[in-house]
């Protein structure tokens, strides 16, 4: 299934954009959004209705609106949450 992220808006260059993917389901695969690196990525595979959860990151040099695109989850319909963060550099 996909996963959509809303999209924010940053005020200066270099900000860190952070991916999140949150899944209901056991023993999945997230991948995230192209050009993220992943930071952390934990499945549960021992539940019959496990969660899953991953982070990514990504250098975003531009200002204004982002336009990730999407990341996806390997099985099916699950149900998915995703929030993406920008964080100012100092």
């Amino acid at each position: 299934a996909t996963v959509t992220f809303s999209q924010v808006t940053t005020t200066t260059a270099s900000d860190m954009l952070v991916a999140l993917i949150g899944v209901s389901g056991n023993n999945l695969t997230e991948t995230q959004p192209s050009g993220f690196t992943k930071i952390y990525d934990v499945n549960n595979t021992t539940a019959g209705s496990g969660k899953n959860a991953e982070a990514s990151m990504f250098l975003f040099n531009n200002i204004g609106l982002t336009n990730i695109g999407t990341g996806t989850e390997s099985a099916g319909s699950h149900n998915n949450v995703a929030q993406l963060i920008a964080l100012k550099t100092q």
